[in-house]
């Protein structure tokens, strides 16, 4: 129901055809479609080449990775501009052992191979492994690329491995390539999940993390397409594109074309993809859902702007309403007594420990977490966690929920179970012990009653409103809380955002008779017709967000993420939702 908007980008990237060599008509199937289309056609172009062999890797670079002055392009070493702290040369100071940086180099699966479990044509596809330095390789390992919050090592041309920045939706380890080739990894990972669309990526937890199946993750394509907009194809790309073709019979498309990515994953996936670079670009629309007006106990009036050549607009009212009540489903069950399991990601010390107390996190000098996605299909569920504490350490285990702090619980010297109720948002669960605090972790589980939201829209929507910007609704029940969507008829446009409506109350749903009248748009929190009532709104586990001794008219809050809030009005109390 949710949509993104995004803005077009200020400037086309340059035409391809300016500067890479595709044979007539490579391209044809690809002319006209846009989104999973477009990705699907392109796999039809590229999949099928020549595997030219791990081994034939050498003889590839020799012609593919060899800078003007002779030297092997490592981009793990390179430093644009200036002078690289070490030099390779083709044929020789092939790895081999090494200790330091500078002993030899070898060949990086940028998309690592165990993602794939080693099959074949992606553990030899040139267009992915490129020659680097071998302590570099040795340190990312198989760990996603990122933007690194605080670095635990950096090579000596900048790169990094370390935490991810939260913000950008994952928090395990990543490794950062420097700036100038971040483009050229993005443009890697198009390729990779277009060539190899009927591959899984995710086999184990670090692919898992990027991908599913071969699609890649939202917070993957996010970072990637900001890598590829920030540093456009090079000379270099468009080289190493013509050679690699020259012994494996297909190009990267997105090197060729560069909004090819904008078309399937970014700001055109609604525009088809011409080859002589023509983008007609949707005349701008700003089209939205507008926070209702003249909330009462059975209605409110629907408000949205304009959408440019829309013939008339559908309004749906509906409740989101539980269903499915006390069918149990076990959403996930983890067992750390033998190890790590599938599907979960290990930072800091958090391994395997001898005996039958086998999993620890933390160790006297280094903190411990593990991490792993998850989907609720729209339910709450409850998650039961079973540890205890390490020796006589006075050890807390800390919950993470999509990245935000949610449970600290204090360890006993016994195994116990620990819960907490788990939002049906819930995408995301870490948890972590701090050096000198160790914790032993023995089983994960998260478990549902089954409900499920569900949309039930009110009597006579979705309704065909005509060529109007709003609408009065009537017929509600008081004391619930409302959704509307908007969508323009006759344009093809997408439907609104959902904007959320409280029916004002006489009948107390908590502690008082008179329920004040709230709505959410924009993830913010409206409450309106306050005269002097303090106003709380806190999390659904009493973490408090925002107070107001005093309000008076209408106060607007803005909710940190979608979810459901408690809210206080004087001394009122009930749930809101923003979804």
């Amino acid at each position: 129901m949710k949509r993104k908007l995004f803005s077009l980008l200020a400037s086309v990237l340059p035409l391809a055809l300016l500067w890479a060599q595709p044979g007539e008509g490579y391209y044809d199937d690809a002319e006209g479609k846009s989104g999973e289309a477009l990705r699907t056609a392109l796999y039809g172009i590229i999949h099928n080449h020549t595997n030219v062999g791990y081994d034939g890797l050498w003889d590839v670079y020799e012609d593919s990775d060899v800078k003007p002055d002779g030297t092997i392009w490592d981009m793990y070493s390179d430093i644009p501009g200036g002078t690289p702290p070490y030099v390779f040369y083709p044929g020789e100071g092939k790895c081999g052992n090494y200790k330091n940086e500078g002993d030899c180099y070898n060949r990086e699966h940028s998309l690592p191979k165990s993602w794939f479990g080693d099959a074949s044509p992606m553990v030899s596809d040139a267009f992915h492994i490129y020659p680097t330095d071998g302590k570099v390789n040795g340190m990312r390992s198989n760990y996603p690329f990122g933007e690194v919050a605080s670095a635990t090592f950096t090579s000596k041309n900048g790169s990094k491995l370390g935490r991810c920045d939260a913000s950008l939706g994952y928090s395990g380890t990543v490794f950062e390539p420097i700036d100038e080739y971040k483009g050229d990894f993005a443009r890697t990972y198009f390729y990779m999940s277009t060539c190899y669309k009927n591959v899984n990526f995710d086999q184990n937890s670090s692919g898992a993390a990027v991908f599913s199946g071969s699609q890649l993750k939202q917070w993957a394509v996010d970072m990637f397409l900001e890598w590829h907009r920030a540093d456009p194809v090079s000379q270099k790309e468009i080289d190493r594109n013509n050679a690699v073709e020259r012994w494996q019979h297909n190009r990267n498309p997105f090197i060729d074309y560069p909004e090819l990515a904008e078309h399937i994953w970014g700001n055109l996936q609604d525009v088809p993809f011409t080859a002589d670079g023509t983008v007609t670009p949707p005349e701008p629309d700003d089209f939205r859902a507008l926070p209702a007006t003249d909330v009462s106990e059975t209605g409110f009036t629907a408000n949205w702007t304009a959408s440019t050549g829309a013939t008339g607009y559908l309004l749906d009212v509906y409740t989101v309403q539980t269903t499915g009540e006390g069918v149990s489903e076990v959403l996930l069950e983890s067992d750390f007594t033998g190890g790590l399991p599938d599907g979960w990601t290990a930072d800091g010390f958090a391994q395997k420990q001898g005996g039958e107390e086998s999993f620890r996190l933390a160790s006297g000098s280094s903190d411990g977490e593990v991490s792993t996605t998850i989907s609720l299909g729209g339910r709450a569920a409850t998650l039961t966690v079973t540890a205890k504490q390490y020796n006589k350490d006075n050890s807390t285990l800390t919950l993470v929920v999509n990245g935000e702090e949610s449970e600290a619980w204090t360890m006993t010297t016994s195994y116990a179970d620990y819960t907490a109720e788990l939002p049906a948002g819930a995408s995301s669960i870490a948890l972590s012990a701090q050096a000198g605090h160790r914790v032993y972790l023995a089983s994960v589980r998260v478990e549902t009653a089954g409900s499920r939201q569900e949309k039930v829209s009110a009597d006579g929507y979705p309704m065909p409103v005509g060529d109007v910007l709003s609408h009065d609704v009537t017929g509600l029940a008081a004391g619930r809380t409302y959704y509307y969507v908007v969508t323009p008829q006759g344009n093809g446009a997408a439907p609104s955002d959902e904007v959320a409506v409280y029916t004002a109350t006489t009948s107390a749903p908590s502690v008082s008779a008179d329920a004040p009248a709230w709505y959410v748009a924009q993830g913010e929190l409206h409450v309106a017709g306050l005269q002097g009532e303090p106003v709380q709104v806190f999390t659904l586990t009493g973490v408090p967000l925002y107070a107001v001794p005093a309000a008076s008219g209408e106060v607007q809050i803005a909710l940190p993420a979608p979810g459901m809030y408690l809210l206080r009005v004087g001394t009122w109390a009930g749930v809101v939702a923003d979804r």
